[in-house]
């Protein structure tokens, strides 16, 4: 099973069913830009829209990756397709991961930052409070 299968079957389904393009990109929300890009060459957003196109359709994913091919799909197939899809899932995860990792450490700096500007403000109206205190001695 190859994303151009999967792409075929999701176009041949969605005509079955009457379907445009914009209505199927709706119900996804996402715009019909988009989705056509994913019916004739997007495969990243094929990814994270596969099993909410299943259920738009009204079946199970096996049955919509199987039905675009010859073969007529099968276990295999799916497990090929899932294997596939995990391991780019896992891939976005680590990433995002270390995203999320580095964005921690840079909002830690900044707190450290002002924590450090509210101890040099503090400093300095301490300085201004003892000025003032000598000068009406």
């Amino acid at each position: 099973m190859t994303d151009e299968d999967i792409k075929r079957s999701i176009r041949l389904k969605r005509e079955e069913l009457g379907m445009t393009q914009k209505e199927l990109a709706e119900r996804l929300g996402i715009d019909r830009n988009t989705f056509r890009s994913l019916e004739t060459g997007g495969t990243r957003m094929l990814n994270a829209h596969l099993y909410s196109i299943a259920e738009i359709f009204g079946m199970d994913v096996l049955d919509l990756i199987g039905s675009g091919t010859s073969s007529g799909g099968g276990t295999q197939v799916f497990s090929d397709v899932t294997a596939k899809y995990e391991s780019r899932l896992m891939d976005e995860r680590r990433s995002y991961d270390e995203k999320l990792r580095v964005m921690g450490d840079r909002l830690r700096h900044a707190e450290e930052l002002v924590q450090m500007l509210r101890q040099q403000v503090q400093d300095k109206e301490d300085i201004i409070n003892l000025l003032r205190s000598r000068k009406n001695q």
